[in-house]
């Protein structure tokens, strides 16, 4: 097995191997750093991460299902430890873990000496049938007569509360309220006459797959009949097993997640290795 740098004039051979934000952004010409793994010729595996001032941010890793325990998933990734101890750079390595395969990970990046860290930007997920029992949502789940769903709210609207928060630094969807990623049945908002004073955006990933993108309280007496309000709406449309996730944003909003629903448990991990330079200064 060998390992190459991935230019635009190899990416045909390796993009089914890279995520594709990855794939576009080695296309646009950005300052990826991408590998290639190859095996008798062919491709079978590829890492991609970008270099953030001291940290080697790793957002793609894969190796083809044919290729795996042979050693190129460790081969890919001394070569980015190489690659950053030049640099004086951390390698970081993230990633959500959605299927049994992702077991794996730890043990391996355990023994490349990466250490797991924690992070206030953690991704959460229960299943719908477990948000049922959360004691938040027992009992009635009326909605207010302000609370009303995306899809009885006016597009102006949604664009001018978008646009507001995007004015003020707060932007979690690519494509803003009105995308089409946003499930306008779940998502609601609270209404101060004709304008979004309140609103909680869902985004569908699937029929089988729910995720809180956004929440903006503009009272605080807003976000339980928000919350309420959309579960109703939530356990109508999508069945017991279907995943529902949730990402804090900060400390306070993880507080807040592990309060309101208790069965949620944390499926995003990051694991850093220190760069050989400041493994060096910590022991002087």
């Amino acid at each position: 097995m060998e390992t190459g740098w991935i230019g635009q004039d190899e990416l045909s051979m390796f993009r089914t191997l890279l995520l594709p934000e990855v794939s576009a952004a080695l296309e646009a010409g950005e300052p990826v750093s991408a590998l290639g793994l190859t095996c008798e010729g062919a491709a079978c595996g590829a890492a991609a991460g970008w270099l953030d001032g001291g940290t080697l941010e790793i957002r793609s890793f894969y190796i083809a299902p044919d290729y795996r325990r042979r050693g190129g998933g460790r081969l890919l990734m001394e070569t980015f430890l190489r690659f950053a101890a030049k640099h004086g750079a951390d390698l970081e390595f993230s990633y959500t873990g959605t299927t049994p395969e992702h077991d794996t990970i730890p043990p391996f990046l355990t023994a490349l000496g990466f250490v797991r860290t924690d992070t206030a930007e953690t991704l959460y997920a229960l299943t719908v049938g477990e948000l049922t029992e959360s004691p938040f949502f027992k009992g009635t789940a009326q909605e207010g007569s302000s609370v009303v769903p995306f899809s009885q709210v006016s597009e102006r609207a949604l664009e001018l509360a978008y646009k507001k928060e995007a004015a003020s630094g707060e932007d979690y969807l690519e494509n803003g309220l009105t995308g089409p990623e946003v499930d306008a049945q779940t998502s609601v908002a609270v209404l101060d006459g004709r304008e979004i004073r309140s609103f909680m955006a869902f985004t569908s990933e699937g029929a089988d797959n729910l995720v809180l993108a956004w929440v903006k309280g503009g009272e605080p007496k807003d976000l339980p009949l928000m919350f309420r309000a959309a579960f109703a709406r939530i356990c109508e449309k999508y069945p017991p097993e279907a995943l529902f996730t949730v990402q804090a944003v900060n400390p306070s909003s993880a507080a807040l997640i592990r309060a309101v629903l208790p069965a949620a448990v944390p499926i995003s991990y990051t694991w850093v290795r220190e760069s050989l330079s400041a493994k060096a200064q910590k022991e002087e």
